[in-house]
């Protein structure tokens, strides 16, 4: 790979150590991490609904959505480094049918990230309710006005995009943090015990997290854009899924309390099972021992 971008035109300033490198495994192990968590937690949820309660509600019809379109971004992600993701932007506009297919698929990934988190939002709002008894120019550059390319489109300029990105972000991370905490009176006013109050209000809350990440994510994007070389880590992004996995895991998490359940009692039935096994020996022992003492006399 180093060897062919050393070929092309305006590289020839740079040291094939620069050329050569790629952070792309880094990217990829973090963005893997998240969403194989996010994908136990997710699948389980599935397997309780379906296999325990035989319940499939509008919330698991729109996690399943947003499932699915977390494993068509994650598929993206990975493509993106086999045409650039992770090495210096000079580097990756060296290429420029690489540099292309690298736009086309930032703007696909950005789609699918923001719909996912919709999904997201939508099913924990119908989670919510079961407790109620009532444009192609982004990537193709040719389209630009000189000197980037040849037609008249225009697009937004960094600080119009960047601000619009912002107002996103913010309306994100509100309903995160909305969504999070409208829970706690709801979940208050229920007839359960004490503990099992508490515990579903800190399970419902870990929704906080992915609000903090989006807060996060628009530190890192406002400087997204001003960034020379920001394909390199790509913290904007690697935030941007955390806010994303994060969401679907706290959106799922409640929904494991049967396989929590049935898994806390099968660990008692053995510990019961192994408790009076060990009672019956000591019983036998003790029969034994009068027995044979018995006979000595």
């Amino acid at each position: 790979m180093a060897g062919n971008y050393a070929k092309l035109p305006g590289l020839s300033n740079y040291s094939p150590e620069f050329i050569a490198y790629t952070n792309a495994p880094t990217i990829l192990s973090q963005a893997g991490a998240l969403f194989g968590a996010a994908a136990v937690v997710v699948l389980l949820r599935f397997y309780v609904r379906i296999s325990i309660l035989r319940s499939f509600g509008k919330d698991d019809w729109f996690m399943l959505l947003a499932f699915a379109f977390a494993i068509a971004l994650f598929i993206t992600y990975v493509e993106e480094t086999k045409v650039g993701l992770g090495k210096h932007l000079a580097v990756i506009q060296a290429n420029p049918i690489s540099y292309l297919q690298f736009l086309r698929l930032r703007q696909v990934h950005g789609i699918l990230i923001t719909i996912g988190i919709a999904l997201v939002k939508i099913s924990i709002a119908f989670f919510l309710l079961r407790f109620v008894t009532l444009k192609r120019a982004a990537w193709d550059r040719r389209l630009r006005p000189p000197p980037i390319g040849t037609g008249n489109a225009k697009c937004f300029n960094s600080r119009t995009f960047t601000s619009i990105g912002l107002f996103n972000t913010s309306i994100n991370a509100a309903t995160d943090i909305l969504l999070a905490l409208l829970p706690v009176p709801l979940v208050w006013s229920l007839k359960l015990n004490l503990r099992a109050r508490i515990s579903l209000v800190l399970v419902l809350t870990l929704g906080l997290f992915a609000g903090i990440a989006g807060i996060v994510k628009s530190q890192k994007q406002k400087a997204a854009l001003y960034n020379p070389d920001q394909y390199v880590y790509d913290s904007f992004t690697i935030w941007w899924i955390i806010e994303y996995n994060v969401g679907m895991i706290a959106a799922s998490l409640p929904a494991l309390k049967p396989l929590f359940r049935r898994a806390l009692e099968t660990a008692r039935s053995t510990a019961a099972t192994k408790n009076s096994g060990r009672q019956l020996r000591l019983i036998k022992q003790a029969r034994l021992m009068t027995a044979s003492g018995g006979l000595g006399t």
